[in-house]
């Protein structure tokens, strides 16, 4: 089966990269640049059109490439447009299914709450926005041609080499003593997934090759929150961390599991401890 991962140098993608072993695994770059540590793939930047020219027969796409900016520019032309451009591709190239690594952003603030599939979205972000957007277009497509979709609302992921996100954010900081503006309450708690859970998870849907339009919360079993995250990090490097106080708390972004590990068997196995196993990698 050939599955193309859109997104291939990023956090997600690469790591996916390496895990679908069993598979012809055709990674997807947005320039050549970005192609540095896998040495084939295919060149598109999803904000446009696909080239003529670029053909995959019958592929089961894992669409992981998004733009994580605070430029709407940027968020529609990655997570919006490039929604509708992946899937002309995917309705021309008869795709087996999609894969779509949506956000659990898309529910926004909510204290104390570990929030279901089916609770209602309200993004507080531009970005949870352009997700929630996205899977919208995605919902639309499947109503038209029948592909089977399956959307990953991903919360926090953590492993090794990870270039962006939150736990590099607080690293890079703690590191360099650069402030650190926290909540007073030292809030939000989230429940973060470890890179090797999710490549499980995926690994599981793509075997199972189910049909219809499902959506899931990925997410680890563990709340913690931003402050706690900040002490690991102080005691793994032996350093204080500058923190900048702020007068002001939003809610929690807490996902619940549940749906997940019932329908495809699965269970997350890494915890945030293994924090201490990443600092420096």
């Amino acid at each position: 089966m050939n599955i193309v991962i859109t997104g291939a140098s990023g956090n997600i993608g690469k790591s996916l990269f390496h895990s679908l072993k069993s598979h012809k695994v055709i990674p997807f770059y947005r320039r050549k640049d970005m192609a540095s540590s896998i040495t084939h793939g295919e060149f598109w930047d999803i904000s446009r059109p696909a080239p003529e020219n670029l053909k995959v027969d019958q592929p089961y796409i894992i669409h992981t490439a998004a733009s994580v900016s605070n430029n709407i520019n940027e968020l529609t032309g990655s997570n919006i447009s490039g929604i509708k451009n992946l899937m002309d591709w995917a309705v021309k190239s008869n795709s087996r299914h999609i894969i779509y690594f949506s956000s659990g952003a898309i529910y926004g603030y909510n204290k104390d709450i570990f929030m279901t599939e089916e609770m209602p979205a309200n993004p507080a972000t531009a970005y949870g926005h352009s997700k929630l957007i996205g899977e919208k277009i995605l919902f639309d497509y499947f109503s038209k041609y029948n592909i089977p979709i399956t959307i990953i609302r991903l919360y926090f992921p953590f492993g090794p080499g990870m270039r962006t996100g939150i736990f590099k954010k607080i690293e890079d900081a703690v590191r360099s003593g650069k402030p650190l503006t926290i909540k007073k309450d030292g809030k939000p708690a989230f429940t973060p997934v470890h890179l090797k859970d999710i490549n499980n998870a995926i690994n599981k849907i793509v075997d199972l090759n189910a049909g219809g339009f499902k959506t899931f919360n990925l997410c680890g079993n563990d709340p913690v929150n931003f402050l706690e995250i900040v002490h690991i990090y102080e005691e793994i490097m032996k350093t204080k961390a500058v923190l900048k106080f702020i007068n002001r708390t939003d809610g929690d972004i807490l996902g619940s599991n549940e749906l997940v590990k019932k329908e495809i068997s699965w269970e997350p196995e890494n915890s945030i401890i293994e924090i201490k196993n990443l600092i420096g990698e």
